[in-house]
């Protein structure tokens, strides 16, 4: 069976990038894959790890000569890790592991084969610089995975890689494990009420766009009174969105829960105020407590999965409420929308129960065990 080397910043227990890639090598662990991890920072006591496990403890720094030095240190360590441990494939996750990656063995000549995965946004996210680095090596690897179609343009476009080395694959989902979790007791239960409940699940920030929810909501909730908004997670913009939403009894902060599943279930929708996203694993997680989305219209997510068909997507008409499947979008920014948005999940509780009825299919989209299947096929080529 392959030897294969997981590189990625840290493994920190709240970091979304490190814990899909985490469930992604535990499922091909489990067959019987050697699986190896390599780490920048030391974070393994967040996570279990049942693998071979090796970290450069290094302390973060802003230094930009320390920076460099560490980059081309980390190639050669990875190099060395390889050779040492007859590594076939080195896969790795977020923009500094796939750069060392990538000269591990442009500098170094590793032999292994050379995975990365992009996580980022390349328009939004990526800075001039990082952009530039890629530009430079990308086409080094032997494969470069893209987490949505859109990215596969991008790449090609915007970094200047080869269309022959870019396979789609979305990030998976653990359906097993959360139908688990979504059945555990909640604490404050009393916040349900069986009243009508939105949730938002993001990190505090002016990409999510927060403060727009709120304000809608304080409209919204003047009006159904019998109405909730919880905010679950934590953040740079806390004490800002807190002021905003001070005099409105029913929006409530639940600060860095372990187990969001079991709010989400008991939540009538998920929704989302983002100005851009790029594959928010949330929703779709969001789907598998059986809960449809409310979701702004932003770039690329959630068009390339809510219409399966990514050709046609700026064809599409979005200037308006659309009702698909299992989500309601609406226009980003525009807050007389989302409020009516919000007045028809109120008022229609049908639209609610027909969406349920598709959610099945669109979850099995990221199931993870269709997911390792396609990680199965390009490490066996």
């Amino acid at each position: 069976m392959k030897k294969i080397l997981i590189i990625i910043n840290s493994i920190k227990k709240w970091g979304w990038a490190e814990n899909v890639a985490t469930n992604i090598w535990n499922e091909l662990y489990k067959k019987w894959y050697n699986i190896n991890y390599f780490t920048f920072y030391n974070d393994k006591n967040n996570i279990l790890i049942k693998w071979n496990y090796f970290s450069l403890n290094e302390k973060i720094s802003n230094n930009i000569a320390i920076n460099i030095y560490k980059l081309i240190y980390r190639s050669y360590k990875i190099k060395k890790y390889c050779s040492k441990n007859n590594i076939d494939i080195c896969i790795s996750h977020l923009d500094e592991a796939n750069f060392s990656n990538i000269l591990s063995k442009v500098i170094f000549r590793n032999k292994s084969k050379i995975i990365i995965e992009i996580h980022n946004s390349i328009e939004k996210s990526l800075s001039n610089f990082y952009k530039f680095i890629y530009k430079m090596i990308i086409n080094y690897t032997d494969k470069i995975i893209s987490l949505t179609k859109e990215d596969i343009i991008n790449f090609i476009n915007i970094l200047g890689a080869k269309k022959n080395k870019i396979i789609n694959i979305y990030n998976p989902i653990d359906i097993k494990k959360i139908t688990l979790l979504k059945e555990e007791n909640v604490e404050e239960i009393e916040i349900f009420n069986n009243e009508f409940t939105f949730i938002n699940i993001w990190r505090l920030s002016n990409q999510k766009n927060q403060i727009l929810l709120i304000k809608a909501f304080n409209q919204f909730n003047k009006l159904y009174k019998n109405t909730k908004l919880i905010i679950l997670w934590e953040w740079p913009l806390e004490k800002i969105l807190k002021k905003e939403s001070e005099k409105n009894k029913n929006i409530i902060f639940l600060w860095n829960k372990n187990n969001p599943y079991k709010y989400l279930s008991k939540s009538n929708y998920l929704i989302m105020t983002s100005i851009y996203e790029w594959l928010p694993v949330v929703q779709i997680e969001s789907l598998a407590c059986n809960i449809p989305v409310i979701s702004s219209n932003c770039k690329t997510w959630p068009k390339e999965i809510l219409l399966n068909d990514f050709n046609n997507i700026k064809n599409k008409e979005v200037n308006k409420i659309i009702n698909w499947d299992c989500w309601i979008l609406f226009q980003n920014w525009n807050i007389k929308q989302l409020i009516k948005v919000m007045i028809l999940a109120y008022n229609n509780k049908n639209i609610s129960k027909n969406m349920k009825t598709n959610i099945h299919n669109k979850v099995k989209l990221f199931q993870i065990e269709n997911i390792i299947k396609k990680w199965i096929k390009i490490i066996e080529e």
